[in-house]
């Protein structure tokens, strides 16, 4: 079965750009933040936000508080945090 759950970025360029993965897909806390920042820099591309791809380049995503393996069993919505 597959486990989906649904991201959301939580900062003030890029805050409430959600993006679902399933995580059978990712191994690692890592992976999930390397997936969301590819979702959101194709997105920002494909509409022709180029100086926002270039700040999205300067950022550093990170999961507060949870591990892997509770992101996996954790219901609800997972916020991801930029520094």
């Amino acid at each position: 079965m597959d486990s989906e759950k649904l991201f959301i970025i939580s900062s003030d360029l890029f805050g409430g750009y959600q993006v679902k993965i399933i995580l059978n897909n990712c191994s690692t806390t890592d992976d999930i933040l390397n997936y969301v920042y590819e979702d959101l820099k194709n997105c920002l591309l494909t509409n022709h936000f180029h100086i926002l791809a270039d700040k999205l380049d300067q950022s550093h995503f990170y999961i507060k508080d949870l591990t892997f393996e509770e992101i996996i069993k954790h219901d609800g919505v997972i916020f991801i945090y930029e520094d």
